[in-house]
């Protein structure tokens, strides 16, 4: 396996400052001239450096007077995103079998079912009511979008934040 792009070295050093709190959300990452300076890297190294972590959201790069990269605040949604778009690009890969993520997916369900059974207001009943239907007259038209609901809605039924 050959060696890393300088900027993916860069990216990797401070994307552990930031995963470890070194660095935390908010905080103002030295400026492009400092990292260079730090790192012994071309300003246009670290400026790929800089992209990288932007696309992953864990800095946030502003213009102006105030301007520089800030450690990004976290988000659930956007990791949700994250995650989803590296499993599809998995199994569009073959990497992962739809086999091998569904045994992943019984691994979390069904302590999440268990969740949500604890947590659940009459609402969060209702809203999974309305996911079921009868699977024997549906297509795969409308069996897909309405289990992408029904576990959105048990998942939101456990009341943790990363599910949103």
């Amino acid at each position: 396996m050959g060696r890393l792009p300088t900027y993916q070295l860069l990216a990797d050093q401070l994307r552990a400052q930031i995963t470890s709190g070194a660095l935390r959300p908010g905080d103002r990452l030295p400026t492009e001239p400092e990292l260079c300076a730090r790192s012994g890297v071309s300003r246009s190294t670290v400026r790929e450096a800089l992209r990288l972590l932007a696309s992953q959201h864990l800095i946030v790069t502003t213009r102006g007077m105030a301007g520089g990269s800030f450690v990004a605040e976290p988000s659930p949604a956007r990791l949700g995103d994250l995650l989803s778009t590296g499993l599809n690009l998995l199994m569009a890969a073959g990497t992962v079998t739809a086999e091998q993520w569904f045994e992943v997916r019984e691994t979390f369900e069904v302590p999440a079912a268990g969740l949500a059974a604890r947590r659940r207001t009459d609402a969060h009943l209702a809203e999974l009511d309305e996911t079921l239907f009868d699977p024997d007259s549906a297509g795969l038209d409308v069996i897909m979008p309405a289990h992408r609901r029904f576990h959105r809605r048990l998942a939101e039924a456990t009341g943790n934040p990363c599910t949103k």
